[in-house]
């Protein structure tokens, strides 16, 4: 991944109305016809009219484009439209698409606003248009049955990281002769490697080293009369002629789902639960969600209130990359699927230095300029008490894009949904599968339920499931505090956080923590962890903390219990069989770079999504969005390196690298 998570926007100068980029001296459309020749190239040249209206008569819902250049967005929003005028509306249309200088929003506003075509669609776009970091982007509209991920870099680089298969491409971009770095056999390679028998293409160009790079890679080129004064352009489609080449590292494939009616079953009814029947509700399925307590949210999802932020780190890795964009993922859907005010606030955060440490480690976040200025930047103490409505005596940093979150508000609030149903106080005991199916029993052998699909949300608790007993997962103790507001009660108009967090009240209610015990099971409040919390709280606020100490008697509380994994980084994807790996992989022993070629053996159709640890209101609804699009083989709006920090198989084959099994 690139080390400056930061994109370089496009340079543009504005001549007739219309943007002309500097970086590559051309422009993106003609004002005058580019509606014309975006219909022509590229709906026209890959028949999507047709393809749109046949998608039901071919029991297909799903329609995958992806494009080389998103630049002003002009081929998305005609897609949108035609989607809308001809598509089956039971059907989803996925359009993926990279861009290494990525407009502004303001740009793209006066970019597209000459178009009235675009009135009805326009806004939504701007609305959802995400901030310019490095990345995928997964933007939902129409009611999800339109999904945008875009891919801030370089388009080559962004599709070898796609995970998925494409029915249509758009080869967009600027001429062969302005922009020679993108179209290289590189690209026409990986365009073969996410394409399927029959998957179309269609560009501007015909130049040969388009034309010869596409034939190479397994296209079937055809030359077509081109737009306007282009004498030819070319279309296409690929014939799978290319060579399957093993990646002899079979455990990190996603596997193909089982066949299936569209229906899944899912265990747990915390936030990973819940985002992920939401996800599936959205597409069309059927869910039913199974949870041992009352109501949902009453385990480790249960808080009151949860800060909405990423702590970037000052070197990024893949994990902190994961959080970044699983934060930039939740504000997009909070944002957009979310208009309770009692649900969430963007009310912004202060993530305050309350040491050298911290203090020093903000500073080189600041000067090595890896963000966005308009995700993150530096406050001193003025400002920060400005920004929380409170004396704050440390420098920090401002997110402004951040808030609180109420996690069992949230869950409600999703399973709601008309497709999916909800049934509480029943513990599942144990699964099994036979028959083609999972069987879910209760304690004394009862069937609870039986389904093609089962994903498992249940955090700690999953490793009840013999299939699951081998994940590294342990609960981590947390108890927060909880203090009534009163009309002597300070403001505070931001979360913060130093050690601990709190939030501005929710319901006349503050909350603010939190312990993280990784020794002690008890779920019994410790006035101990109350008092630590007040500690923290006074370190950053002293104003309120001192108000608080005023009515510290009538503090209470609540404990749960996160789950983490070994490496802290959540579990999500398909269930690995564990003694099939054993045995399969085992010369993993011996040489840990044995190139392997065969499948990765997997209980079929049972997944899971697991220990979030204290930051599921960032990688839950994601990852609800990922295991979607497993079940359904739709791309995944995150990069390969990225999930294969997920894995659930890794684990087992880090341990065989290792020789401990």
């Amino acid at each position: 991944m690139s080390q400056n998570t930061s994109c370089q926007n496009a340079l543009l100068e504005w001549r007739d109305n219309q943007p002309f980029s500097t970086q590559y001296e051309d422009v993106y459309f003609n004002s005058e016809n580019g509606l014309e020749e975006t219909d022509y190239v590229f709906l026209q040249g890959n028949n999507l009219k047709e393809r749109f209206q046949n998608l039901t008569s071919h029991n297909n819902q799903n329609f995958v484009i992806a494009e080389t250049g998103f630049g002003s967005g002009m081929n998305f929003l005609s897609t949108w439209k035609l989607w809308l005028e001809y598509a089956p509306k039971n059907a989803y249309l996925h359009f993926i698409s990279a861009e290494r200088f990525p407009f502004s929003r303001e740009d793209l506003q006066n970019a597209l606003s000459i178009w009235p075509e675009f009135q009805p669609f326009l806004p939504e776009l701007i609305r959802q248009y995400p901030m310019l970091i490095t990345g995928f982007h997964r933007l939902n509209f129409t009611d999800s049955r339109i999904k945008l991920t875009l891919m801030f870099g370089d388009a080559c680089a962004s599709y070898t990281q796609l995970s998925g298969k494409i029915d249509a491409w758009f080869l967009d971009g600027f001429a062969p002769s302005k922009n020679a770095d993108m179209w290289q056999p590189e690209l026409f390679e990986t365009m073969a490697k996410l394409s399927k028998t029959g998957t179309s293409f269609s560009t501007f160009t015909s130049a040969s080293i388009v034309r010869k790079g596409l034939q190479s890679a397994g296209f079937e080129i055809r030359k077509i009369p081109g737009f306007g004064l282009k004498r030819e352009m070319l279309t296409g489609s690929f014939l799978n002629k290319t060579k399957t080449i093993s990646s002899g590292t079979p455990w990190l494939n996603v596997p193909q789902p089982p066949s299936h009616q569209r229906h899944a079953t899912i265990i747990g009814a915390g936030l990973a639960g819940c985002c992920t029947a939401w996800s599936l509700a959205q597409r069309g399925w059927q869910v039913e969600v199974i949870d041992r307590h009352s109501k949902a949210a009453q385990a480790g999802s249960g808080n009151h209130q949860g800060a909405l932020y990423a702590k970037l780190p000052a070197k990024p890795i893949s994990s902190s990359q994961i959080h970044l964009q699983g934060f930039v993922y939740s504000l997009n859907f909070l944002e957009n699927c979310i208009s309770a005010s009692d649900i969430w606030d963007k009310c912004g955060m202060l993530q305050l230095a309350t040491n050298e440490k911290e203090t020093s480690r903000q500073a080189t976040l600041v000067d090595t300029a890896l963000y966005p200025s308009s995700l993150i930047h530096a406050v001193e103490p003025l400002e920060a008490s400005s920004i929380a409505g409170q004396q704050v005596n440390c420098s920090g940093l401002h997110i402004p894009n951040a808030g609180w979150v109420s996690p069992g508000k949230l869950c409600n609030l999703l399973l709601q949904h008309s497709n999916i149903k909800t049934r509480f106080d029943t513990y599942v005991d144990r699964i099994n599968y036979s028959d083609n199916e999972w069987h879910l029993y209760d304690a004394d052998n009862n069937t609870i339920a039986q389904s093609t699909i089962v994903i498992v949300a249940g955090a700690s608790e999953s490793k009840r499931f013999e299939q699951l007993s081998h994940f590294p997962v342990k609960p981590i103790r947390g108890q927060v505090s909880l203090l009534s507001t009163t009309p002597q009660t300070p403001t505070l108009n931001t979360v913060i956080c130093g050690e601990g967090y709190i939030s501005p009240p929710l319901d006349d209610q503050w909350c603010f923590g939190a312990s993280f015990d990784v020794k002690t099971p008890t779920n019994e409040l410790r006035d101990e962890d109350h008092k630590s919390n007040f500690k923290k709280l006074q370190r950053v606020l002293p104003e309120l903390a001192a108000h608080f100490e005023t009515h510290s008697n009538k503090i209470h509380g609540r404990v749960s219990h996160r789950c983490a994994s070994a490496d802290y980084m959540p579990i999500i994807g398909a269930a690995p069989d564990y003694n099939a790996f054993i045995n399969d992989f085992a010369k993993l022993n011996k040489d840990s770079k044995w190139h392997f070629d065969c499948q990765a053996k997997h209980h079929p159709g049972l997944y899971v999504n697991l220990a979030h640890g204290s930051k599921g209101l960032i990688t839950a609804p994601l990852s609800g969005e990922i295991l979607a699009d497993i079940l359904n083989l739709t791309p995944i709006p995150l990069e390969k390196n990225l999930i294969n920090v997920m894995n659930p198989g890794r684990f087992i084959i880090k341990n065989l690298k290792k020789g401990t099994i």
